[in-house]
């Protein structure tokens, strides 16, 4: 028996979300909903970056998680940068999944912050091009 090679071939599809401190009021330790994906679709990427540093008293904490994605407490909304993960679960979604984002606090609630979260995914069955096989 042989492989069926598949000539079909798609971009990556990236989903961007911009998010400020506001987004986060009377919510510090929720996971909010922030990016939807589709079933059958299977994360590359994801990315979380802090463009404006959130000033709460202390420590502000951003987390990002869902859809086989976990990035953690180590992604300090305290001061700038950008994490990201690549070692993800690379299976096809059995069904639509919500990527979250956690914003905690520690101290006042801030006046400034800001950031956003991207994940880079394809999806089965789906195809831009078609290569000769």
């Amino acid at each position: 028996m042989a492989i069926t090679k598949d000539g079909g071939r798609q971009y990556p599809l990236v989903a961007k979300l911009s998010f400020g401190f506001a987004d986060f009021a009377g919510s510090s330790g929720v996971a909010l909903p922030a990016i939807d994906l589709p079933a059958g679709a299977s994360v590359l990427e994801a990315t979380l970056t802090v463009t404006t540093i959130f000033n709460s008293a202390t420590t502000d904490l951003l987390e990002m998680a869902g859809a086989g994605i976990t990035l953690g407490a180590a992604d300090n909304g305290s001061s700038l940068g950008t994490k990201t993960t690549t070692a993800l679960d690379s299976t096809a979604l059995t069904a639509a999944a919500t990527v979250t984002i956690e914003w905690t606090g520690v101290g006042a609630v801030p006046t400034t912050g800001a950031g956003f979260a991207m994940v880079k995914y394809i999806m089965d069955g789906k195809a831009n091009e078609v290569q000769p096989v």
